[in-house]
C-alpha cells in the first residue's frame, strides 16, 4: 500500500512539473517510466514517451523504454526493434540496450545470430552483466549445440551470482542432455531446488521445472524410481498443469512400478491439456493394450482403446513427421490385427 501511495505521490510531482514546464521531456519520460513499471497504466506511459521524443528526438532513454513497452504490452516486435536500434545509436555504450534488444531477436524475431552479437556486445560493455551470460548460454545451448560455449556461460552467471536458481537449473539440464554428466546435474539440480525452496517464491510454478528434470535423471540414469516418483508428484504440485511431468510420471507408473490406474490417470491428465501429445496416446495405448487383463470382456474394452490410442498417435506421429515412431505405432496396430 505505501508503494501505491509513493506511486501516486510521484505522479502528482511529475504532472506539477509538466505543468510548470510542458516542454520538459524529462518530465514526460520519467512520468511514462512511473506509469508502466509502477501504475500498469501503458497506454499512457506510451503517449508520454511519444511526447518526450518529440521534445527530445536524441533521449536514448525514452526509445529505450518505449521499445521495451511496445514488446512487452503492444507485440509490436518491428517497432520496437526500431527503437532499440535508434536507443543503440544515441547511446552506443550502453550495455542494457543491447541485452534487450538480444531479448527481443531471439524471442520475437527469430534471428538468433543477431541476438548473439547483442549478447557478445552487452558482455563487452559490461563483463559482469549476469543475466546476459545467463541468456547467451541458453541460446549458445538450444540454437547453436554449443554445450562447452553455454557452459562457460552458466559457470560465469553463477559465480557472479551464487544463488541464481534458473542458472543452476539450466546448467543441470545442459550437463543432463548434452554432456552426459549425471552426477555434475544432480548436484546442479539439488542446489536450484535448495536455492528456491529458501527463496520466498518458493510456489512458484517455474521452479517445477527442477523438480520435473531431476525425476527425469532419476528415472533415465540413476535408477532411483521412488525419487523419481517423489520429484515428478512435486513437479504437479507446483505446476498442475505440467504437461511432461504428468506423461512420465505415468511412464513410471506404467513400465517401472506396476500402477496401471495411476498411469492411466497420469497419461489422461497430459491429453486432457495437451491433445495433440502423441507420445501420450502411444504409451497409454500400451497401456491398455498390456496392463487391463481383469475379465474377457474388459480385455476386449481395453483392446479397443488401445487400438483407438494407436490409431490417434500414428495420424499425430504422420502429421508431426515423427517417421520411426510412426512404423513402431503401425507395428502394434498390424499385431492387434488393425489398421490406421
Amino acid at each position: 500500500m505505501n508503494e501505491l501511495n509513493d506511486s501516486q505521490s510521484a505522479l502528482v510531482d511529475f504532472e506539477r512539473a509538466i505543468a510548470l514546464d510542458p516542454q520538459s521531456a524529462e518530465a514526460y519520460c520519467n512520468r511514462a517510466i512511473l506509469k508502466y513499471y509502477q501504475l500498469n497504466d501503458s497506454q499512457g506511459a506510451l503517449a508520454d514517451f511519444e511526447r518526450a521524443i518529440v521534445l527530445a528526438p536524441k533521449d536514448a532513454s525514452a526509445y529505450y523504454h518505449r521499445a521495451v513497452l511496445k514488446d512487452r504490452e503492444f507485440n509490436d516486435s518491428q517497432s520496437a526493434l526500431a527503437d532499440f536500434d535508434r536507443a543503440v545509436a544515441l547511446a552506443p555504450e550502453a550495455a542494457i540496450i543491447y541485452y534487450s534488444r538480444a531479448i527481443l531477436r531471439y524471442y520475437q524475431l527469430n534471428d538468433s545470430q543477431g541476438a548473439l552479437a547483442d549478447y557478445d556486445r552487452a558482455i563487452a560493455l559490461d563483463p559482469k552483466y549476469i543475466s546476459a551470460y545467463y541468456n547467451r548460454g541458453n541460446l549458445k545451448n538450444y540454437q547453436f549445440n554449443d554445450s562447452q560455449g553455454a557452459l562457460a556461460d552458466y559457470d560465469r552467471a553463477i559465480a557472479l551470482a551464487p544463488e541464481y536458481i534458473s542458472a543452476y537449473c539450466n546448467r543441470g539440464i545442459m550437463k543432463h542432455y548434452q554432456l552426459n554428466d549425471s552426477q555434475g546435474a544432480l548436484t546442479d539440480y539439488d542446489r536450484a531446488i535448495s536455492l528456491q525452496e529458501r527463496s520466498a517464491n518458493a510456489l512458484n510454478p517455474q521452479f517445477a521445472e527442477a523438480y520435473y528434470h531431476r525425476g527425469n535423471l532419476k528415472n533415465d540414469r540413476l535408477n532411483d524410481s521412488q525419487g523419481a516418483l517423489a520429484d515428478y508428484d512435486r513437479a504437479i504440485a507446483l505446476d498442475p498443469e505440467h504437461v511432461n511431468a504428468y506423461h512420465n510420471r505415468g511412464n513410471l507408473k506404467n513400465y517401472q512400478l506396476n500402477d496401471s490406474q495411476g498411469a492411466l490417470a497420469d497419461y489422461d491428465r497430459a491429453i486432457a491439456l495437451a491433445p495433440q501429445f502423441a507420445e501420450a496416446y502411444y504409451n497409454r495405448g500400451n497401456l491398455k493394450n498390456n496392463k487391463f487383463n481383469d475379465s474377457p470382456e474388459e480385455r476386449l474394452r481395453q483392446r479397443a482403446g488401445a487400438i483407438q490410442d494407436f490409431r490417434y498417435a500414428a495420424m499425430l506421429f504422420r502429421a508431426q513427421g515423427q517417421t520411426q515412431n510412426l512404423q513402431g505405432v503401425i507395428g502394434l496396430l498390424e499385431q492387434l490385427g488393425a489398421t490406421e
